[in-house]
């Protein structure tokens, strides 16, 4: 539907995997790239597109959706066609995890803690699902204990104890976890969620409300601006936006570095309501 769509239109278009044809493709003078998919799709069309001039439209047909979700890019085949007619750029900033796996991007974020940890449990298809997985989550998150995290953001120290240590570009992550209102994935700025014991009775509620419906109203979490996130991981992993890192049996990193690249990819949305 979409194909017929774009070519009754009048667009020529050619269909790839993000990780098969596409750096041909945008070799070949791609006019612009559009990932139709859930934030996995987005992610390994940005890895990409970064630093080049080919504009990224998202059309979101995923289960979160997170990164289109932030953006306000709808799920609307009608609002897509009027937007490869009038398009309006905006820069996408793109995050980068450094440590002993070398550099990896992220669009939504990443960090330590609880929900790091329940994805290194076994994931299957119905663990998707998202009142299932959040279900899963909230259950993780009651049986996590807090520990000490050495951090400093922006050089400056913010080591204590927490649950989870979340560095964000997009204002959700996992099965749309709306944790980071004010992050603005266009303004080279990371959003720093530090969540400590205090904060695990208000995420439970939510956590709960989201189980009977994707609907439910989160509630506020106060959050740092930041350029440069530093944590100390001794023998934990860092979660990188839906993977983990190392891999497992991969030698460990004593740190991670978290930093953005700040416009890295053009980024067209829907033109301004008149």
């Amino acid at each position: 539907m979409l194909l017929q769509a774009l070519e009754d239109t009048g667009h020529e278009v050619s269909t790839v995997a993000p990780d098969q044809g596409l750096g041909k493709n945008l070799a070949q003078r791609a006019d612009v790239v559009i990932a139709a998919g859930g934030d996995g799709t987005v992610l390994g069309v940005v890895r990409r597109l970064v630093n080049t001039t080919v504009p990224l439209v998202i059309l979101p047909m995923g289960t979160a959706n997170n990164l289109a979700r932030t953006v306000g890019m709808p799920h609307d085949l009608e609002v897509l066609l009027r937007l490869l007619e009038e398009p309006r750029e905006a820069p996408l900033d793109v995050g980068v995890a450094s440590g002993s796996w070398g550099e990896r991007y992220f669009c939504e974020s990443a960090g330590v803690g609880w929900f790091c940890q329940a994805l290194q449990a076994k994931v299957t298809e119905k663990d998707k699902e998202p009142a299932h997985a959040v279900g899963l989550l909230r259950k993780a998150l009651g049986a996590y204990q807090p520990r000490r995290w050495t951090i400093t953001i922006d050089g400056q120290d913010a080591s204590g104890e927490y649950v989870s240590v979340d560095v964000m570009n997009a204002k959700s992550f996992g099965p749309n976890l709306q944790l980071a209102a004010n992050a603005v994935p266009s303004d080279g700025q990371l959003d720093v969620l530090l969540l400590g014991a205090r904060e695990v009775e208000r995420l439970t509620t939510y956590l709960a409300a989201l189980e009977l419906g994707s609907d439910a109203q989160p509630p506020p979490f106060a959050t740092r601006k930041a350029k440069h996130v530093h944590v100390v991981l001794e023998q934990e992993r860092l979660r990188i936006d839906d993977a983990v890192r190392p891999r497992q049996g991969a030698p460990r990193s004593h740190f991670a570095d978290l930093r953005l690249l700040a416009g890295a990819v053009r980024l067209w949305l829907p033109p301004a309501e008149r």
